[in-house]
């Protein structure tokens, strides 16, 4: 059984040789993260210890333990990429994710209602909400435009947002602000 001082050992001598036994793996492999991984496993192996015998040469015990990780990782990355290759060529039903005709109608009234309610809109305060709702330009950038304040855009802005939801909600169609913020979450 060994002892706690040759796992000090052991340890003392894989940090001091630490690069070499990288360098060997990485050259060995071809993979500097492959090599990275096993030396990343070899030091945990170190550090939980266990029970075994007497080790003659340290060196050539650590060298044979990252070469075992080294072993063991490329192995599972065998395993994982054969299994990927099987998932690929599977042919996997998907749900069908588009919109049924139900929600195309709706979705469609809900849009000319959009629209409607937009050329409704003084022309100035239509152009301010399209170009910060839809086309996502700063605001800074719009009162350049205008030639506007940055605060007189926000009240222009706030207007447009305040008569695009009443109106939605007079004809009762969903929330245009809920609707926007739920699918910018997505």
């Amino acid at each position: 059984m060994m002892s706690e001082a040759t796992w000090a050992l052991l340890r003392r001598v894989f940090l001091s040789d630490y690069a070499r036994f990288a360098k060997q793996i990485e050259i060995l492999t071809g993979s500097a993260d492959l090599a990275d991984d096993a030396m990343q496993e070899t030091y945990l192996r170190l550090a939980q210890g266990g029970d075994i015998d007497q080790v003659a040469s340290p060196r050539g015990y650590l060298r044979q333990m990252v070469f075992n990780a080294a072993r063991k990782i490329m192995r599972s990355n065998r395993v994982r990429s054969r299994f990927i290759d099987v998932v690929e060529t599977l042919d996997l039903e998907i749900a069908d994710e588009t919109p049924g005709a139900e929600r195309q109608i709706d979705g469609r009234s809900d849009i000319a209602a959009l629209r409607d309610m937009l050329r409704s809109l003084p022309t100035r305060r239509r152009n301010i909400f399209i170009l910060a709702m839809i086309d996502d330009v700063p605001l800074a950038e719009i009162a350049e435009r205008h030639r506007l304040g940055v605060r007189m855009v926000q009240i222009e802005l706030k207007r447009a947002r305040d008569d695009i939801t009443a109106r939605f909600r007079e004809i009762n169609v969903m929330d245009f602000a809920k609707a926007r913020a739920d699918a910018s979450k997505e």
